[in-house]
């Protein structure tokens, strides 16, 4: 059924109204909308509310913005999962941002903690590591003192990478952060004064790129004299 209403379109980059189109992508926009609407509601299906941006997809020049990305979901996965809404977040590399399903009934846990193995291409890193570790004074049990003292220094490497290790990641994160102020503040200005606001995020988006450029080649370099040593 889903094929037979958009057998004219290509990827299916439907909205549900003209609200969820802004810029060149308004006046591309055909009888697919409402073809979607009737399409979730002849399924059963719910839109759940949206937090975050108003928008998913952001073209390169920032000209055009619309919301082709959502979770559509039955009342029996809302009821039995305890969904709530969806967030739409931050994007980086891809013009389409990410977007989670939000609950209230489960708990995931803690974030997994990634250790990025060239830290120990640093000389700084062990002494740093050691004399962390001995500064930290905890008491207790021994079980709640190797956890507690486990967890500060986690944060302590996170504060290490950044400053020692993730100069370059600093740089993107900052661009990435230009980018998504960019866009959020297109999202609400008229065509005829988007000029001055699309030369800072293109700015920042030609930046993000450049240092993205540049960590990649420190990576593939990195990589190919471990091969080389090894």
């Amino acid at each position: 059924m889903f094929f037979d209403l958009f057998n004219e379109t290509k990827d299916f980059n439907e909205t549900k109204d003209l609200g969820e189109r802004k810029g060149r992508a308004v006046r591309e926009m055909g009888t697919g909308s409402e073809l979607f609407g009737k399409f979730i509601v002849d399924s059963g299906l719910v839109d759940v509310p949206s937090k975050g941006k108003k928008f998913t997809w952001y073209s390169g020049d920032g000209r055009s913005m619309s919301r082709i990305d959502r979770f559509i979901v039955s009342n029996v996965i809302v009821n039995r999962r305890g969904v709530v809404g969806q967030r739409v977040g931050d994007r980086d590399i891809s013009d389409h941002c990410p977007i989670w399903l939000v609950v209230d009934k489960l708990n995931w846990g803690p974030k997994p903690f990634r250790f990025n193995n060239e830290w120990f291409s640093f000389n700084s890193f062990l002494p740093f590591v050691e004399k962390e570790w001995k500064e930290l004074v905890v008491e207790g049990r021994g079980d709640y003192v190797l956890k507690e003292k486990l967890s500060r220094i986690k944060e302590r490497l996170k504060w290490w990478n950044k400053t020692v290790f993730g100069s370059i990641d600093l740089e993107v994160e900052d661009c990435v952060k230009g980018i998504n102020e960019g866009d959020l503040l297109l999202e609400d200005l008229p065509e005829i004064l988007l000029g001055e606001s699309l030369v800072g995020r293109n700015e920042a988006n030609k930046r993000f790129w450049l240092n993205l450029r540049i960590k990649e080649n420190m990576l593939v370099q990195k990589s190919r004299l471990k091969w080389l040593n090894e």
